[in-house]
């Protein structure tokens, strides 16, 4: 819990924030330094209500009312679970858009990486913030990628690396930017030159 994500934090939440994490501590060991850190930055904020939920109790109590919490911390397992509790729903005009899966650690740092979950998230964002035509043209782009086969990644069939298939989408967007302007960006563009 860095004091870069608190100031973040108490920005989101009009500096009235609560800050809950959500631990295993209760079995696992693992999770004691993790714990231990937190309080530790709880001390320098003490503006900031800190409280310790077991996650099992933070996944009853989400559900019920998410007025509960306004900022969750938590290690990765405990974020699987609210994630997946949680994961691309919003309700009472709090979104969250994650991308659901496991962190696939045999493949970490190889470059190798499917990112369309990610980036599908980053589209349930863009229309929960009422951004509906750029959504639309990111998810365009992305599906263009992966009909057009060149850019697939390995679970897709494919052989490209994480980077040129985020480049192919960066392209098709490109492509559909000029194909939207069309003549008159291209006049802009004479225009702009030749003056």
């Amino acid at each position: 819990m860095s004091p870069h994500c608190i100031q973040v934090g108490k920005n989101l939440a009009n500096n009235n924030l609560a800050d809950s994490i959500s631990n295993k501590l209760n079995q696992k060991q693992s999770d004691a330094l993790f714990v231990k850190c937190c309080r530790e930055v709880a001390e320098k904020y003490p503006e900031i209500k800190y409280e310790e939920v077991v996650i099992e109790n933070c996944w009853m109590m989400l559900p019920k009312s998410l007025a509960l919490f306004d900022v969750l911390v938590m290690p990765n397992l405990c974020g699987d679970i609210i994630s997946d509790l949680c994961g691309d729903h919003s309700h009472q005009g709090i979104a969250l858009a994650e991308a659901v899966h496991g962190s696939a650690p045999d493949i970490a740092g190889k470059n190798l990486a499917n990112p369309a979950a990610l980036l599908l998230s980053g589209i349930s964002m863009l229309h929960h913030l009422n951004h509906h035509d750029k959504a639309d043209k990111i998810q365009s782009a992305i599906l263009s990628t992966i009909a057009e086969g060149k850019y697939r990644t390995a679970d897709l069939g494919g052989k490209a690396k994480t980077t040129e298939f985020n480049n192919a989408i960066i392209d098709n967007l490109w492509i559909m930017l000029f194909f939207f302007f069309g003549v008159f960006g291209l006049c802009f563009l004479v225009t702009r030159n030749c003056c």
